[in-house]
């Protein structure tokens, strides 16, 4: 079986993704394993050297040529992209003449709150409709595609992959006291405003408090709910974080905070768990198929700052159940979220289309 790998989204999560689940394919028997990327990709996370790279879409809007010009040379059994990039359904007509199938990994199956365009529900929807085979996340987003009329038997359900790889970058740190992280882009839907409150909470039963804002985007509005007095309870690192970056964060908290208003799923928790750090997140989309509340850490409901208060304040009163979850999340890692077995069920669903 020849499959070709496509990602055209060059930083951050995305690649963390398809660099994974590519190192995975590539070890498994009977598959040839090609990988198109856009230039300004670093491939030091991918295993594969058989990787041909084309301009971004800022350097090239005609991109989409070369992309294809490549697809052919390479002549694949199936076409598998981990993004909806749009550069791939231009492409799309010329796929189906040459009967070549398209699995598409959908990340999200609806836009996050803030998130929303025309253009972009527009993209996913001819990838919805026109893929023959969609990866998910989680049962959850394959009963919204479902609803969406969307065939039960094209939609394939994979757990989100394990994330220690990011341990190769860990500086030695010690972990600080009572530091609570919070990692990742700062947007709408992340409720970080939520966590920001629960300081307030959280001070009055640990002292010392210390809380880490990691991640880029417009903390404008966040800002203005730190009170002047507590300042000083909070670090903050506004800014996109390169890989080799990433670790200290990690080693230096105590507890892993994801105060969403909604998700699909989080690459943050798959880099908790590496750490052995407890998660303290909103049980929301598809989060709880990959944590398990009481175990690897605490499920609480959306928007309430009494409830995050008090998971973090349980996780930081009692080192022991701390340390204990942190181990849990460790173990579920290795055993639930294994890339060997993402590739084997990945396979599988090529076959399927393939009709091997």
């Amino acid at each position: 079986m020849k499959v070709c790998l496509i990602e055209l989204i060059c930083r951050g999560g995305m690649v963390h993704y398809a660099s994974q689940l590519s190192n995975s394919l590539m070890s498994k028997k009977n598959l040839d394993l090609d990988i198109i990327l856009t230039n300004d990709t670093c491939t030091d996370l991918f295993n594969n050297k058989s990787i041909e790279h084309i301009p971004a879409i800022r350097k090239n809007p005609l991109g989409f040529y070369n992309l294809l010009k490549k697809i052919l040379h390479m002549n694949p059994d199936i076409i598998h992209t981990t993004t909806t990039h749009p550069w791939v359904l231009i492409i799309l007509p010329i796929l189906k003449i040459k009967k070549i199938p398209l699995a598409v990994t959908i990340h999200d199956v609806s836009p996050h709150l803030g998130e929303a365009s025309l253009i972009g529900k527009f993209i996913k929807y001819i990838y919805v409709k026109h893929s023959d085979l969609i990866f998910v996340h989680g049962e959850n987003l394959k009963k919204e595609l479902v609803e969406k009329e969307i065939p039960f038997d094209k939609i394939t359900v994979i757990p989100h992959g394990d994330y220690s790889f990011f341990t190769r970058y860990k500086k030695g740190y010690a972990e600080e006291e009572n530091t609570i992280l919070f990692f990742g882009r700062i947007l709408d839907y992340k409720g970080l405003d939520y966590l920001i409150r629960a300081e307030n909470l959280i001070k009055k039963s640990i002292k010392n408090v210390k809380i880490m804002i990691v991640g880029e985007g417009d903390l404008t509005s966040y800002i203005d709910l730190i009170p002047d007095e507590d300042i000083n309870n909070f670090f903050i690192v506004n800014k996109f974080i390169p890989d080799e970056q990433v670790a200290q964060f990690f080693e230096r908290a105590k507890v892993v905070v994801l105060p969403y208003l909604e998700a699909s799923q989080s690459g943050v928790i798959p880099i908790a768990y590496a750490f052995r750090k407890p998660l303290v997140a909103t049980n929301v989309g598809c989060l709880s198929d990959i944590i398990d509340d009481g175990i690897t850490g605490f499920l609480i409901p959306p928007r309430n700052v009494e409830a995050i208060s008090q998971s973090i304040v349980t996780l930081l009163s009692d080192e022991n159940l701390r340390k204990k979850m942190g181990d849990n999340a460790f173990i579920k890692m290795k055993n639930d979220l294994s890339w060997d077995t993402i590739a084997d069920k990945t396979i599988d669903a090529y076959r399927v289309v393939l009709k091997l």
